[in-house]
């Protein structure tokens, strides 16, 4: 069976720029798997966009996102379920309603009825592209994390009882 591996980069480091794409063929996972690894190790900073292993039909195996999470499409129990099309589907639902609901305030009224500051505000736009991104985040903020877990997300305090972890 055949492996290709793909990988991308930010050429400046800049997210958003133009990724530079590059992949290679191999015939056993292990070797394919080294490889990617390997890859991460020698770009590992700010130009690492991601990368994955497809197998011969095209279906993504294995993946490290831009963030470093590792997903592994090989433990799957029943690979041809659609439970991965339902959580994508919860997802979505979870991040549309928190989107909605941020775009339609208006006005400080709409700030004090979320409970939320106007510094908070201007805050969460980042939180939730980081949450979109990788998964999850970290946030200080009370007031933010209770706004995210009224949208549905999954909103812990950290033992340390300072940060709130953030995850959809």
């Amino acid at each position: 069976m055949k492996y290709d591996v793909k990988w991308f980069r930010y050429p400046h480091g800049i997210e958003g720029e133009e990724m530079i794409a590059n992949w290679r063929e191999f015939d056993s996972f292990p070797k394919a798997l080294a490889f990617l690894e390997k890859r991460v190790e020698i770009i590992r900073s700010i130009n690492w966009a991601g990368g994955h292993i497809e197998d011969e039909k095209g279906n993504w195996i294995y993946d490290i996102t831009d963030c470093g999470e590792v997903i592994d499409n090989r433990k799957l129990e029943e690979p041809h379920t659609n439970s991965g099309f339902i959580n994508a589907f919860k997802q979505h639902k979870i991040l549309s309603s928190l989107y909605h609901d941020y775009i339609s305030i208006d006005t400080e009224t709409d700030l004090r009825k979320r409970k939320i500051s106007f510094v908070d505000y201007l805050a969460i736009p980042e939180i939730f592209g980081e949450i979109q991104r990788c998964g999850t985040t970290k946030c200080f903020a009370t007031s933010i994390a209770e706004y995210f877990k009224k949208h549905g997300f999954i909103v812990e305090l950290e033992p340390e009882g300072v940060n709130y972890d953030i995850s959809i």
